[in-house]
């Protein structure tokens, strides 16, 4: 998949993606099928913004970009096509 837009954490460019996936954070979202659209990165720009010891993002500035993120892919699955993503995501975010 094309990514929607890129951050820039230390230099370095990671990659975007917007994706509709069902709403299931409630009982009645999911059972009506109600999309939401979530911003997903990759597990390579996680890497960097989390502490692998303590799971924290590692200052305020990953801290900020973490919070927009929805939900970190393996870097592989960036090439597959939208609805492989969105796939993954439903099925490991919940």
């Amino acid at each position: 998949m094309k990514p929607n837009d890129h951050i820039v954490y230390n230099g370095k460019e990671y990659p975007l993606f917007q994706v509709d996936i069902i709403d299931q954070e409630t009982e009645e979202s999911a059972e009506n099928m109600e999309f939401m659209t979530v911003t997903v990165a990759t597990q390579s720009l996680s890497d960097q913004l989390i502490d692998s010891i303590t799971g924290m993002p590692v200052d305020k500035s990953a801290e900020r970009l973490d919070n927009e993120i929805f939900f970190y892919i393996p870097d592989e699955l960036a090439e597959r096509e939208a609805c492989e993503i969105a796939d993954y995501v439903s099925d490991n975010c919940w």
